[in-house]
């Protein structure tokens, strides 16, 4: 019965991770366009 907590884990640390990747993308893409 622990796969409804692995599946969330997974989905909560994906969540996580691509919240992270945006949000340094974004990071990266302002400074890159300011000078």
């Amino acid at each position: 019965m622990w796969l409804p907590v692995l599946f969330r884990f997974l989905v909560d640390s994906l969540a996580t991770l691509g919240h992270r990747l945006a949000a340094s993308g974004i990071t990266s893409r302002m400074l890159s366009v300011i000078p």
